[in-house]
């Protein structure tokens, strides 16, 4: 039998330069984070002083809350999905 070496081929040196670099984890900066907390709050202000029941305010923060939980899950698939295709 042949010896084994563990020289690199020229098709190993053209696939690792061909490789790109990971991708970082998908992540919200503090600069986002505090803009979605002001918009928030200006938008709960703003129904209470139009004198929105606590009741309907409690509505608007579910469907808000279910609406972020959707597109948070939305771009975790996309992402996951164009990880697959590359």
């Amino acid at each position: 039998m042949g010896r084994v070496t563990a020289q690199r081929t020229m098709d190993d040196a053209a696939n690792d330069h061909d490789r790109q670099p990971p991708r970082p984890p998908l992540q919200f900066s503090l600069k986002s984070l505090l803009a979605m907390a002001v918009v928030t709050a200006v938008l709960f202000g703003t129904l209470q002083w139009c004198g929105l029941s606590p009741f309907a305010i409690g509505i608007v923060l579910a469907v808000l809350v279910v609406s972020a939980l959707a597109a948070v899950g939305l771009v975790v698939a996309i992402a996951s999905a164009s990880d697959r295709d590359e």
